[in-house]
């Protein structure tokens, strides 16, 4: 579970936050902070603005208006290679990798343009593949991973960019139990050495096991804050989000 955040400052602080797509509010005024060292959730149901806040918060999307501090820096005028450069990386939910490189070259390749030589880029790509036990496949092409695998080589890849926030979209959604493990392990690993993540996901199961605090999102704005257990037993919350899951299951 993530690090003690009590006492700690805000790393990302969004304010009244508001992304219009024609009549449609994706984010109505949403605010939240994520705290230096924590790992958060942000829950709710899909079309809940969950994405594209973090959208937001990289730089893919500019808001219609609202404010997002960034270590007390508004940063909504910055575009994703500044945010990246300042240390806000995210994951995406359809990994991005490049099938005819291998493994290894995937990692060199989205870290090219940092200021290090091509050993000091290998070494940091062995040293991230190794966070997540890909260091065995570094040679294979990226056509050759499964969807689990893939998903670890973005986690990776996002590690190869030194990250102070970390936004991970849907890391778990279409990886089996094993893969799974590894990747809540490198998780506990960067967090326990200072790294703030935040994390969209409908795992309610590794929320739980990752998060004391979730952000539940509901018509593009905050409906309530809390530990795990305090926002999934919610009665709105089950109403909104867990009773439309259990109907669906049936």
């Amino acid at each position: 579970m993530g690090s003690d955040v009590s006492g700690s400052s805000a790393v990302l602080r969004a304010v009244e936050v508001v992304k219009r797509y024609d009549e449609l509010r994706a984010l109505d005024g949403l605010s939240l902070e994520i705290y230096e060292g924590e790992i958060l959730g942000l829950i709710g149901p899909n079309g809940a603005g969950k994405t594209t806040f973090i959208n937001v918060v990289c730089g893919l999307i500019r808001p219609d208006s609202g404010k997002v501090y960034y270590y007390g820096e508004n940063i909504l005028e910055k575009n994703v290679y500044e945010l990246a450069r300042a240390g806000i990386v995210k994951t995406y939910q359809i990994p991005r990798v490049f099938g005819n490189l291998t493994v290894l070259d995937n990692l060199v390749a989205s870290a090219s343009w940092l200021k290090m030589s091509v050993e000091e880029l290998r070494k940091a790509a062995h040293d991230s593949l190794r966070l997540v036990k890909l260091d065995v496949k570094a040679d294979l092409l990226g056509s050759q991973l499964s969807g689990g695998e893939r998903k670890l080589l973005e986690f990776a890849r996002a590690m190869m960019l030194k990250p102070r926030l970390l936004l991970l979209d849907e890391p778990f959604a279409g990886v089996n139990p094993v893969l799974k493990s590894t990747l809540i392990d490198a998780l506990k690993k960067v967090n326990m050495q200072g790294l703030s993540i935040l994390i969209v996901s409908h795992d309610m199961a590794e929320i739980r096991r990752l998060c004391k605090r979730v952000v539940f999102m509901a018509a593009g704005s905050k409906l309530l804050e809390g530990s795990p257990d305090e926002v999934l037993r919610n009665e709105e919350v089950v109403k909104l989000y867990l009773g439309v899951k259990r109907h669906a299951a049936g």
